[in-house]
C-alpha cells in the first residue's frame, strides 16, 4: 500500500491526501482505487497539483468520506486489462457465433459438414440427418443373420480340419481304386474319372496341410536343444563361464583378479576378512590394538648422509620426509623437511660416524641454539679427546624425528 490517506468530497473534482507523496506515485492519466462504503471506486487522475493534492477527471459521485486507503493504478495497467478483457470476450462471443453455427449445420444439412473450431481448426462429419436416413436403411435382420452364418462357417472350417486331413488320405485310396477301374466299362471308367479329379482336389488339400506341418517341423528341428540352458544343472552348462561373466559383470567367487574395487560397501569388513572391523580410524586403532597416541610414537622423518672431507659435498643414502640436507659450517648441517611438522615438540636424534683419522672419542651430535622450527632442524657433531676437541664432517650421520605432528 502507498504511504498516507485521501479524503474524497461528494461532488467535487479535488481529492487531498494525508502523509501522501502523489508527485511521485501517481501522474496524470494514471487511476486510483479506494473503497468507501463498501464500494470500490476507480478514479481517473486528471493532475497532480502536489505531494498531497490531485484533480479527479469527473467529480467523486460517492459519498464524502477521509481517512481512505488508497491503491495508485498505472494507466498501461489499466488500459492493458482493458484490452485483455475485449479480447478474452471477442474470442468468447465468436465462440459462441461458430458454435450456433456448427449446431445449426449439425441438425438443418443433409449431406456432410465441416464444423469449425474457435482456433480456425476444421473437420468434417456426416449430420444428424444423413446419419438418421443410413440407420432407417439399414436391415438390422438380415446383419444379424449375416453374423450368425460368418460365425457358423467359422466353426464350421474348424470342425473340417479333421476331416480334411483323412480325406487326404481317402484321396490316396480312391486314386488307386480308380486305376484298377479303369479296365472296366465305360461308366466305369467314366465314373474312376470323376473319382480321380475328387482325389486330386483333396490331394492338393492334403499338400497344403502337409507343407505347413512341413514348416512347423523344419522351425522345430533349428531349435537345437543342445544349445538350451538346463534349469537343473543352474548355470553349470555354460559353454565359457569366463565369457558369460564378463557378459553380465559378474565377478569369480574364491582368490581371484575379477574385483579391483568395492564401492558401496556399508558393513565394515571384519578383520579377518582382511579389514579393519568399524568404519572409523579409532574404531580401527582399537579392534587391532593400537593406542591412540600412535602418530606420537611414530618416527615423522630421518635421514643419514655423509660429508666430503674435501669438497664438503653432501650425500643423501636414504631418507623418509626429508627434503635436503645443507652444511653450515664444520660439524653444523640444516636438515629440511618435505612436509612441515604440526609443531616444534620433536624429538631429534641422530648418531654420528667418526673420520678415520679421528681415533680419540667424539660426543655424537647437539641442537644449534634457536634452530629448531616446522620445516627445518639444525644439528651439529663434535669430537673431543683428552688433550682437543672441535667440530667435524662425519663420514655419516644419521638423524631420526619423532613427533611433531
Amino acid at each position: 500500500m502507498p504511504a498516507g490517506t485521501i479524503a474524497l468530497t461528494n461532488n467535487s473534482s479535488a481529492a487531498t491526501g494525508t502523509g501522501t507523496s502523489f508527485d511521485t506515485e501517481l501522474s496524470a492519466g494514471d487511476f486510483l482505487s479506494a473503497v468507501v462504503g463498501q464500494v470500490r471506486y476507480t478514479l481517473g487522475i486528471k493532475s497532480v497539483d502536489s505531494v498531497t493534492g490531485i484533480t479527479l477527471i469527473r467529480p467523486f459521485n460517492g459519498p464524502s468520506a477521509s481517512g481512505l486507503a488508497w491503491t495508485p493504478i498505472p494507466r498501461d495497467v489499466l488500459v492493458d486489462t482493458t484490452a485483455q478483457i475485449a479480447a478474452d470476450q471477442g474470442l468468447v462471443i465468436r465462440g459462441f457465433v461458430l458454435d450456433k453455427a456448427n449446431w445449426q449445420q449439425v441438425f438443418s444439412e443433409e449431406e456432410d459438414i465441416t464444423v469449425t473450431l474457435p482456433d480456425g481448426s476444421q473437420f468434417q462429419g456426416p449430420s444428424w440427418r444423413k446419419i438418421s436416413e443410413l440407420l432407417a436403411t439399414l436391415d438390422v435382420g438380415s446383419i444379424t443373420e449375416l453374423a450368425a452364418e460368418i460365425h457358423a462357417d467359422a466353426d464350421q472350417v474348424a470342425t473340417d480340419k479333421p476331416i480334411i486331413l483323412q480325406a487326404a488320405d481317402d484321396a490316396i485310396a480312391a486314386n488307386n481304386a480308380a486305376q484298377q477301374a479303369k479296365e472296366g466299362t465305360q461308366t466305369a471308367n467314366a465314373a474312376a474319372q470323376q473319382a480321380k479329379a475328387d482325389a486330386t482336389t483333396q490331394a492338393g488339400i492334403a499338400k497344403t496341410e502337409a507343407d505347413r506341418a512341413k514348416t512347423e517341423a523344419d522351425r522345430a528341428a533349428a531349435s537345437n536343444p543342445d544349445n538350451s540352458l538346463l534349469k537343473v544343472n543352474n548355470l553349470s552348462d555354460v559353454n565359457n563361464t569366463a565369457t558369460a561373466r564378463g557378459n553380465i559383470s559378474a565377478a569369480k567367487s574364491g582368490a581371484n583378479s575379477d574385483i579391483t574395487k568395492i564401492s558401496g560397501l556399508t558393513t565394515p569388513l571384519e578383520i579377518s576378512q582382511g579389514g579393519g572391523g568399524a568404519n572409523s580410524a579409532s574404531g580401527i586403532r582399537s579392534n587391532l590394538n593400537v593406542p591412540i597416541g600412535v602418530d606420537k610414537q611414530m618416527i615423522t622423518a630421518w635421514v643419514s648422509f655423509s660429508v666430503n672431507p674435501t669438497t664438503f659435498a653432501i650425500t643423501i643414502f636414504d631418507s623418509f620426509n626429508v627434503s635436503s640436507v645443507t652444511r653450515a659450517s664444520a660439524g653444523a648441517y640444516y636438515v629440511n623437511f618435505a612436509n612441515s611438522m604440526l609443531n616444534a615438540n620433536y624429538a631429534a636424534i641422530g648418531m654420528v660416524r667418526a673420520p678415520n683419522t679421528v681415533v680419540a672419542a667424539y660426543t655424537g651430535y647437539s641442537l644449534l641454539n634457536d634452530t629448531k622450527t616446522l620445516t627445518q632442524v639444525v644439528v651439529r657433531s663434535s669430537y673431543s679427546t683428552g688433550t682437543s676437541a672441535g667440530a667435524f664432517d662425519p663420514s655419516e650421520f644419521t638423524v631420526y624425528i619423532i613427533g611433531g605432528k
